[in-house]
């Protein structure tokens, strides 16, 4: 069995969201790094407040990409937040399987099913 004991499966789920969860936090932080970026352009753009149409083309497209990328970071996280629960699932179905499989290692030998074969 690969999770001989509940404990053993509760700790590969716990592994599974933890990593998850990390992935999580790094497009976070990802995003605090881009809402910086965001502001730096946007005091380069108050200069232009009063026109502008004079603003440079470069900001404009720096404010657009920048725009973009927390638009693909929150998807990101969306996805991974959909996997945590793909995760939860998956290992409560397992669980459901395996609680069987437990209760008969457990149980006294002569109280065991015969093997099939």
């Amino acid at each position: 069995i690969r999770y001989p004991t509940p404990a053993r499966h509760d700790a590969e789920r716990d592994e599974a969201l933890r990593q998850t969860d990390e992935v999580i936090a790094t497009a976070r932080k990802r995003i605090q790094s881009l809402d910086e970026q965001r502001q730096k352009i946007e005091t380069e753009l108050d200069f232009y407040r009063k026109n502008p149409a004079k603003a440079p083309t470069s900001l404009k497209r720096q404010i657009d990409e920048n725009l973009r990328s927390v638009q693909a970071q929150n998807n990101f996280i969306a996805d991974k937040l959909a996997e945590k629960d793909r995760v939860r699932q998956r290992f409560g179905a397992e669980r459901v399987r395996l609680e069987g499989l437990w209760a008969q290692q457990a149980a006294p030998p002569a109280q065991r099913p015969p093997a099939s074969r």
